[in-house]
């Protein structure tokens, strides 16, 4: 029972960012849904299109240089009729598009980080890196809000919709996705501070050994 249990504690992902080293590349691992916290559930249930923009970074401590990076990103939206999630996926994987029976499996899903690549070579010296992760609800891009706040203060007619053909379009998005400024809420989680030479390396089972060879039979008869 105690070995079933350490071996389940060993398979689960870590609440907070773990760094290996696997051959020349640093990669991460964490489950982030604690991020995904009441607000954000009953926003992921109300119907509204929701993105959210998941950002990996490793940092080094003295001045805050990026040595790594990842990314994911979710265009989400729970179906009021059908009572399930449908989501848009990217990441380096892909893109994908999948569905899921409630936010929890959901959530389940985009939160598992598991040794993703973060950083292709960091030398194994004395410099202290970190890992920082943030989620962001609903993140809005400088060029995206420029051109949304040049249609806001524009004359009417004279600048077109800069998210759509539509107005209907443009109203959606706006009180949907687009509240001004970085992002709706931004969520963080980071990691402790560890020396480079220090990382430990990724820890692989050894694999199975082959089923042994039947005994030839002389003269090759069964």
């Amino acid at each position: 029972m105690k070995a079933l249990l350490l071996l389940a504690l060993m398979a689960a992902l870590p609440t907070r960012p773990w760094l290996e080293r696997d051959g020349a590349a640093v990669v991460l691992s964490v489950d982030v849904a604690s991020l995904f916290d009441s607000e954000l559930r009953t926003r992921l249930q109300s119907g509204l299109s929701t993105t959210l923009r998941l950002k990996l970074e490793l940092r080094e401590i003295d001045d805050g240089a990026i040595v790594g990076f990842g990314w994911r990103v979710a265009r989400v939206r729970w179906d009021l009729w059908d009572e399930r999630l449908s989501a848009v996926i990217d990441d380096p994987a892909g893109v994908r598009e999948q569905t899921w029976p409630s936010i929890d499996a959901f959530v389940a899903h985009f939160a598992a980080i598991e040794r993703v690549p973060v950083a292709a070579a960091v030398p194994a010296d004395p410099r202290v890196v970190q890992a920082l992760l943030r989620l962001e609800v609903n993140p809005v891009s400088a060029d995206k809000l420029a051109r949304m706040r040049r249609w806001l203060s524009a004359p009417e007619g004279t600048v077109s919709d800069p998210f759509s053909s539509g107005v209907l379009g443009s109203f959606v998005r706006l009180f949907d996705n687009l509240k001004p400024g970085i992002a709706e809420r931004v969520l963080t989680v980071s990691g402790q501070p560890v020396r480079a030479d220090r990382l430990p390396y990724v820890l692989r089972r050894p694999a199975p050994d082959a089923p042994p060879k039947a005994p030839e039979t002389p003269g090759g008869g069964t």
